[in-house]
């Protein structure tokens, strides 16, 4: 298990591409540049990965024709579990974390259920309201 999840997720950018799908509404190719700024060959090479491993899917972007959307897949999705558990940790353990502390304390008073409501609004905000 740890083999697999290693070498889907066992690469810094990778893991901050998906901090930013999952957290940062990052969605189009050139946000995904505006904060750490990946080399854009090492942005498409992580992108292509996730793509092929299930984790993400690509998608013209039907507002603005020639770009394209990343969106996770519910595989992508059954991360979210795992990412807040990586936050809890840092925030535990990270003097410097950036994560506010109502964010950790809601997280930590039902882990489940604030896994479940972050993953509601993710999907909400794929495919817009009812």
């Amino acid at each position: 298990p740890v083999r697999y999840a290693a070498a889907v997720l066992g690469d810094p950018w990778t893991l901050v591409l998906l901090r930013d799908l999952l957290f940062k509404g990052k969605r189009h190719f050139r946000e995904f540049l505006a904060e750490e700024a990946p080399a854009t060959n090492v942005l498409s090479d992580r992108l292509s990965h996730l793509e092929a491993a299930g984790v993400i899917v690509r998608r013209r972007d039907a507002e603005r024709g020639n770009q394209v959307i990343c969106e996770l897949t519910e595989k992508g999705l059954s991360l979210m579990p795992m990412f807040l558990a990586i936050i809890d940790w840092s925030a535990t353990h990270d003097a410097d974390t950036e994560v506010p502390a109502g964010f950790v304390a809601a997280y930590r008073a039902d882990p489940v259920g604030f896994a479940e409501t972050m993953v509601n609004q993710l999907k909400q905000a794929s495919t817009g309201p009812d």
